[in-house]
């Protein structure tokens, strides 16, 4: 079984979509590492803090980005029966993930809370393979790897940075 999603003819030329892919993700990265530890860390730390979440919550909230990174191979199979291109089903989960993170921030409720911060969680990294695949089509060959490892090392650094702040 073959995955195969519509492909959007673009004007632009080869390089001019490798460098907007790049800046694009370039700004990804970044809020990436914000999200990968900083966000999950005060997420926690107000599941334990404010609301005294017990075991059970305070551990779906750790393991949410696992969880996402299972569902994805779900999602792939469904995403693909559509026509709705890479990029789009790429964006959805983003656009959740924050409309999450902006409600469990305004909830008075611990299990409101853990809800959405899980559904953020497991959406953020549930649209991983649409990114992965959105740089195989992007990036040449002969170039992704460096492409791809400054937006990690810049996704990393401001991790670690917002896990610094966090702690």
């Amino acid at each position: 079984m073959t995955l195969e999603f519509q492909q959007d003819r673009s004007p632009l030329t080869s390089d001019e979509i490798t460098q907007k892919t790049y800046k694009c993700d370039l700004w990804r990265g970044g809020f990436e590492g914000v999200l990968s530890s900083g966000a999950q860390t005060f997420c926690l730390f107000i599941a334990i803090r404010y609301f005294n979440a017990g075991q059970i919550t305070k551990s779906l909230i750790a393991a949410a980005p696992f969880m996402g990174m299972f569902l994805s191979m779900l999602l792939l199979h469904y995403a693909s029966a559509t026509n709705w291109g890479k990029s789009t089903w790429g964006a959805l989960p983003s656009m959740i993930t924050g409309a999450c993170l902006l409600i469990s921030a305004w909830t008075a409720s611990m299990y409101l809370f853990a809800f959405f911060v899980i559904t953020a969680y497991i959406c953020r990294s549930a649209l991983l393979p649409f990114i992965t695949d959105i740089y195989g089509d992007n990036y040449p060959l002969d170039r992704r790897a460096a492409f791809f490892s400054k937006s990690l090392l810049l996704s990393v650094g401001v991790a670690a940075l917002s896990g610094f702040i966090g702690s």
